[in-house]
């Protein structure tokens, strides 16, 4: 029998998705509901086999199934086949010590998932998409039907915009996923050697993490939030009250251990809010965790920003925290 090949491909792990949410009739159940989405009712249950996927998103071209599956394959055997094993680790207490090989595995996992997603590839489908229409009105300006690009002919007899488009997007496609992996191999050699792993945990009163469709955050002081900032952390919340952090630092003595921080009661919520805040602005379309976790986050959100929209007197000059306290989130 031949290898099987997988049309459902899902650039956010199902192994990673499946803490947000709980087992149900022995299915992983997820929550969610769209980014931009003001009303807390509008929070759904989902199959986690049914989120953040695409099909024959990684299928690559080539004569055999191993070849067309090569790139799905790699990013399960090295990432999600391990995930639960590393987050294991990772979570542990008793783990102090951070190794050459356990590093090297958060690295990649964190990396791959940054990368992976559909958000890099969909911003560079709608810029090819912009130059597309702009070759098109001028063809159709100068009376010209094809135009070259990268070296090609391309033909727009009889084929709209939308066509153009597609055509381009599915050409295009398994060349865009290999450079996903190019870079976040890249990403994963150049912090090798220069981060340390924090593992954030807040108490049971500061509500959830909430995750998304594009789950890793680059933060930095600087704002210079790009993955190759030197001075840039890498966020990813492992759980519905667990945050790993990749953070910049030249210290042995850092790098060789596990930092675990855990916060409770103001501090917690704070940094709660915060982080689900960053969480949402970072996501393409859709926000996922526990139904209790994103109505929470969804409330705060709306409250927060027409608080924002539609100032009052007493919050000239008003600091995050007593802002926070006025709203009734601390």
């Amino acid at each position: 029998m031949g290898k099987q090949e997988v049309t459902r491909q899902h650039f956010v792990p199902r192994t990673y998705l499946k803490h947000f949410g709980q087992t149900e009739k022995g299915q992983d159940k997820i929550h969610r509901i769209l980014r931009d989405d003001s009303n807390p009712a509008n929070v759904r249950q989902v199959s986690v086999a049914h989120a953040c996927f695409q099909n024959d998103l990684y299928t690559l071209e080539g004569e055999t199934a191993e070849e067309r599956m090569a790139l799905e394959d790699f990013y399960r055997v090295s990432v999600e086949d391990e995930f639960d094993e590393l987050r294991q680790l990772l979570l542990d207490d008793k783990q102090q010590a951070a190794s050459e090989e356990l590093r090297s595995r958060v690295i990649h996992t964190v990396s791959t998932m940054l990368m992976r997603t559909t958000k890099l590839m969909a911003l560079s489908n709608a810029t090819v998409g912009r130059a597309l229409e702009q070759v098109l009105a001028l063809c159709v300006q100068t009376g010209k039907e094809a135009f070259e690009f990268d070296g090609e002919i391309h033909s727009i007899k009889g084929k709209s915009l939308e066509e153009l488009r597609r055509e381009f997007r599915i050409k295009s496609q398994p060349g865009q996923v290999l450079q996903q992996l190019e870079l976040a191999l890249r990403l994963g050699q150049a912090k090798q050697n220069d981060f340390g792993i924090c593992i954030v945990t807040i108490d049971e009163h500061a509500g959830e993490y909430i995750t998304s469709d594009h789950p890793v955050i680059i933060w930095s002081l600087d704002r210079h939030n790009v993955a190759f900032n030197p001075d840039a952390t890498l966020k990813l919340a492992l759980g519905p009250k667990q945050m790993l952090h990749l953070m910049p630092t030249e210290l042995d003595i850092l790098k060789q251990r596990i930092t675990r921080w855990n916060f409770s009661g103001e501090r917690a919520k704070l940094e709660r809010i915060s982080t689900n805040i960053i969480q949402h602005n970072n996501a393409e379309r859709w926000l996922l965790g526990s139904e209790g976790g994103l109505q929470q986050h969804v409330n705060e959100r709306t409250t927060l920003q027409h608080d924002i929209d539609n100032p009052l007197p007493v919050a000239a000059g008003e600091d995050i925290v007593a802002r926070m306290r006025r709203l009734g989130f601390l």
